[in-house]
């Protein structure tokens, strides 16, 4: 609020779809996805390890699109796991997220070692034939209903695409990803914060601090346990993926939640993310419809290792048949 606004208003601060109820707008990168959809910005740059450009672009109705690790320099970015942190772009649609990973794409000489990326090529691809994976319903856990019904039927759209999507069961280390990916970033965290946290705790956020603290009793010996165990996961994983272009699930599972309802003690919109992260494959989320009370819900789209190119031309080509157009929302309600 501007210095000598009147008191006694409130300004809410959550996603811009609903003025009435304060909803949570995703994280980390909760900043950049609400200016994107509230049309402050064209595109926004967020961190992602474990979903943090998926999940805010998901409940505030913008694309986000990840990529795969060894694309884009990680310099500059303050890290929280080494072994999976990855910088996305935002934007309210493929071309501009495509674009802007082709502007901050290539090697740095250090962790970049690919690249740059060519958007215009991957923004071009036919994706008639391509052979998509996508993970039923009933296999998703619970889901909110109308994220499943969005869901559904994205799926009947992208077929209309001249791709070919197949209901399939994937490898068990897709829902195996949860725990440990949240077991490396909080071991990998903790040594990165843990003297910080340990001389500032009293001015920090609570439930921040339990959160690295769980990293604290993480051994050395655990830890490389787990990467050893996610190095295994990961040739499994991938070689079951080779036989598909892509895999479909919906970013998150449920929509918006109001603030009030949310608990710091569990990452319920994480939930279908994580897997990208501990797997090391591009992702997207991109807007498939509004629920029943105006809320936005993401298609995710995973790709093969290293093969963002294919991410972005599915994600394009649903774009175009998904009816989204653009969508914004009324801020008509937001008060400044």
């Amino acid at each position: 609020m501007a210095a000598g606004a009147p008191t006694g208003r409130s300004v809410r601060r959550g996603t811009p779809w609903d003025a009435k109820v304060h909803r949570a707008p995703g994280g980390s990168s909760s900043g950049s996805a609400v200016a994107v959809a509230a049309g402050l910005v064209d595109g926004a740059l967020g961190s992602d390890t474990g979903g943090s450009v998926r999940i805010p672009a998901a409940v505030c109705g913008v694309v986000g699109l990840k990529p795969a690790r060894g694309l884009v320099s990680l310099r500059g970015v303050h890290p929280l796991s080494p072994a999976l942190d990855t910088v996305g772009c935002l934007a309210r649609d493929v071309a501009t997220a495509a674009r802007m990973l082709g502007a901050i794409s290539g090697p740095d000489d250090a962790a970049a070692v690919r690249g740059p990326f060519d958007a215009e090529a991957a923004l071009a691809r036919d994706v008639g034939g391509r052979k998509l994976a996508a993970i039923p319903v009933d296999q998703l856990g619970e889901l909110h209903p109308e994220v499943a019904r969005l869901y559904v039927e994205a799926l009947d759209k992208l077929r209309g695409t001249g791709a070919r999507v197949e209901m399939v069961s994937p490898p068990s280390a897709l829902d195996r990803s949860f725990a440990p990916n949240g077991l490396l970033m909080a071991g990998e965290g903790w040594r990165i914060w843990g003297d910080r946290i340990e001389t500032h705790r009293e001015v920090m956020d609570p439930w921040i601090v339990r959160r690295f603290e769980a990293g604290r009793e993480i051994t050395e010996a655990k830890l490389e346990a787990a990467h050893a165990d996610r190095a295994a996961q990961q040739a499994e994983f991938h070689a079951w993926f080779a036989g598909y272009d892509g895999l479909l699930s919906p970013t998150c599972p449920i929509p918006a939640p109001p603030m009030e309802e949310v608990d710091e003690t569990i990452s319920p919109l994480s939930r279908l993310t994580r897997a990208a992260n501990y797997l090391d494959l591009p992702g997207i989320s991109v807007p498939c419809g509004l629920t029943d009370e105006g809320l936005p819900v993401g298609l995710q789209v995973l790709g093969r290792p290293k093969d963002e190119a294919t991410v972005v031309a599915v994600a394009a080509a649903f774009e175009r048949v998904s009816g989204w157009n653009g969508r914004t929302p009324d801020l008509r309600g937001f008060e400044t």
